[in-house]
């Protein structure tokens, strides 16, 4: 049985991984800042659960601690702040990247990785288009999507690849957006994604089947950065 452990795992795209991993068979470990979050998970999946803020490099030295050696991470736990670049202060810089980035980069660090695990990496797909009033939050997904393809050159004996979601109807967008049907027009499959639409791509990544797949990103987004919708 693989065991993998999945941050910012109480809900979205983290905790819809968690269950398509669990079907197939895998030893799932979710940590998460909520622990009313993670108890639903627990007693809804069977899954293993860790109160954690990856924002603080000594709760992610004791969930690594905790979890022990693992056969794959999806590196997912993620915040965001959404204004116009003149009013963002330098608390939320320190607050975006401190979850956004460090979190991730000490998370992947720490993880006891065996010989042949594969790491997954949530980006965003403002990595590849400029989005008005996410200046903070997109350049903290640019920071770890450059990680990814730096980590997969120097780190050959895993692999470390990187997702990037384009609109997917988790509780952090419905919770920045107060109207989605302007973004739902702007995808050429004409709806907004689904957590399970990016958990079935990270399952594969972090899979055998994608053995010979590291330093790639996989664009999760119906086509939104790719084609104008009719």
């Amino acid at each position: 049985m693989k065991t993998f452990l999945i941050t910012g795992g109480g809900s979205g795209i983290g905790l819809a991984t968690a269950r398509v991993l669990v079907e197939e068979g895998a030893r799932v470990v979710l940590a998460g800042r909520s622990e009313e979050r993670l108890a639903l998970a627990r007693k809804g999946l069977g899954v293993e659960t860790v109160v954690a803020d990856v924002s603080r490099l000594a709760d992610v030295e004791a969930l690594t601690e905790q979890v022990g050696e693992v056969d794959g991470v999806f590196a997912n736990a993620g915040i965001g702040v959404f204004a116009e670049f003149a009013k963002i202060t330098e608390e939320d810089v320190d607050r975006v990247l401190a979850t956004n980035f460090k979190g991730v980069y000490f998370t992947v660090q720490q993880a006891r990785l065996k010989p042949g695990a594969s790491v997954v990496i949530n980006a965003s797909w403002t990595v590849h288009r400029g989005f008005a009033g996410a200046s903070l939050y997109t350049a903290s997904k640019a920071a770890v999507h450059s990680l990814a393809r730096t980590l997969g050159a120097e780190m050959p004996h895993v692999r470390v690849n990187t997702v990037s979601p384009g609109y997917i109807a988790t509780d952090m967008f419905r919770d920045n957006t107060d109207d989605a049907e302007p973004f739902r027009r702007q995808v050429p499959m004409g709806r907004l994604g689904e957590p399970e639409d990016v958990a079935h791509v990270v399952s594969f990544l972090l899979s055998d089947r994608a053995a010979y797949v590291t330093g790639q990103d996989f664009i999760v987004d119906g086509g939104l950065v790719g084609a104008i919708p009719a």
